[in-house]
């Protein structure tokens, strides 16, 4: 059983419906959101997933960071103040 040529930049589906993208990629993500278009264009975009848990640490992160930078602000608005 001979294997024949595949074009460059052509992939190949399985019968489950699988397929390698090694061939294609440039970057080395490893995980992609998939659409479909009504054309039937797939189109795969590089994602990062955060799990919910580390998610609530970024948000409580960004809001302390948030109210420290509101805190100095008031400090620095209040040193302006005093200086006049």
């Amino acid at each position: 059983m001979g294997r024949e040529a595949i074009p460059h930049g052509e992939i190949v589906v399985d019968d489950r419906g699988r397929t390698c993208l090694a061939r294609i990629r440039r970057e080395q993500h490893g995980r992609y959101k998939a659409a479909e278009r009504q054309d039937g264009t797939i189109v795969l975009t590089p994602v990062i997933t955060v799990h919910p848990a580390d998610l609530a640490d970024l948000e409580a992160a960004r809001v302390t960071a948030e109210q420290l930078l509101a805190r100095r602000a008031r400090v620095r608005y209040h040193a302006e103040l005093a200086g006049r």
